[in-house]
């Protein structure tokens, strides 16, 4: 018998160079039930080495609340939608909150 995988929630971070970017794909993975929820950070400047060079730039932060049942889909579509060549794709479990809004995030986005 095959054990049942059961959804257990997730924050996936990436950022965009700009809001109006951000916001399509915020909305497209909403809209194809990728994820339950995105909060867009406006604001957030990055120093980071690309190429042998210090870079300084404004950026948004989003923060994606999914399951990692969805992942590989969401990770797909990143790669295939975002503007950068390298997009950011960090992964956090999240061990521990109010359980009725886990439970939402999990179920939403499945």
């Amino acid at each position: 018998m095959f054990k049942k995988i059961s959804a257990r929630p997730i924050t996936v971070f990436t950022t965009f160079p700009d809001g109006e970017s951000a916001k399509k794909f915020a909305r497209m993975i909403v809209e194809e039930n990728l994820a339950a929820c995105v909060n867009l950070i406006k604001g957030v400047e990055s120093i980071y080495r690309w190429e042998g060079k210090i870079c300084t730039d404004e950026e948004i932060m989003i923060i994606i609340k999914t399951n990692n049942k969805r992942l590989d889909a969401l990770k797909n579509l990143l790669l295939k939608a975002h503007p950068y060549d390298l997009p950011e794709c960090i992964v956090l479990e999240i061990s521990d909150g109010q359980q009725p809004y886990l439970d939402w995030l999990t179920k939403v986005s499945e």
